[in-house]
């Protein structure tokens, strides 16, 4: 649930309360049979509100902190001429076979699910192109680096920017690798920017006999709530819509509790 919706719940449960309080105290003092059926509705239904709460907030997200996004520098005199940085990556996307079927016996330990990356991906490009903004190319080292923090997340059980040995999504990178700097006229931009989200491979959480009754969410649902839940987050919005950067990686990997980790980072 989003801020603005945790305080009407607040809200609401506060005044729900006060209700109740008020109409047993005043029927207590008439008929204190009628107020003990009172007290029997009102937790009723006060149960069924917090059932509610929880059944709309089954999606988690964190909002990329702003002390560990990438930060710009200028140059008073440039050097030498900036490298291409798109070309190799368009050759990669174009090398990249997405299979856009999703198949619901898929297994959930397997480390490439390609096609949901793919349709996120998509996604995130639609909305680059709702505000007039230049389409991200796909990078895979990219999206190893993101998917190797999805299946971390996965296997430790948290959901952070930072992992358990205290690394960022820059650092993350550069440990494998990857040349975290690049200029654009006078300016030089640094670091890896990254989204996080955790999504559920089931309709429900809740489980009836030991299985889920309300069936698996289907590949474009996943991928459609977590672009969703980003756009409406100012701090992974702002990643999504931010000019200067021209490729991403999108990697995912679902836990032992059939939770979806979703990585995505932006260059």
């Amino acid at each position: 649930m989003k801020r603005d919706e945790h305080l009407l719940a607040i809200t609401l449960i506060v005044v729900f309360v006060l209700l109740a309080l008020y109409l047993i105290i005043e029927y207590q003092m008439q008929t204190p049979e009628l107020s003990t059926h009172i007290i029997y509705i009102l937790s009723a239904a006060f149960v069924l509100f917090v059932f509610f709460i929880n059944k709309h907030d089954s999606d988690k997200r964190e909002e990329f902190p702003v002390s560990n996004k990438p930060f710009t520098r200028r140059l008073k005199n440039r050097g030498k001429k900036g490298h291409d940085f798109s070309s190799k990556t368009t050759k990669q996307q174009n090398n990249h076979n997405h299979s856009k079927h999703w198949s619901t016996t898929k297994d959930k330990n397997d480390k490439h699910w390609f096609s949901l990356e793919k349709e996120i991906h998509d996604l995130i490009n639609k909305k680059r192109r709702q505000h007039g903004l230049a389409l991200l190319n796909w990078d895979r080292k990219l999206s190893d680096i993101a998917r190797r923090h999805s299946q971390d997340m996965a296997n430790n059980g948290y959901f952070s920017h930072t992992n358990l040995r205290g690394k960022g999504p820059t650092e993350r990178a550069k440990a494998k690798g990857f040349h975290c700097s690049k200029s654009r006229g006078t300016i030089i931009y640094e670091g890896i920017a990254e989204n996080i989200f955790q999504n559920n491979l089931f309709v429900s959480t809740r489980k009836i006999n030991h299985t889920f009754p309300y069936g698996r969410k289907n590949q474009s649902r996943i991928a459609y709530s977590t672009v969703d839940g980003w756009m409406n987050s100012r701090g992974h919005r702002q990643n999504i819509l931010t000019e200067h950067y021209d490729r991403e990686g999108i990697g995912i990997a679902i836990s032992a509790d059939n939770k979806v980790y979703i990585t995505e980072n932006f260059f």
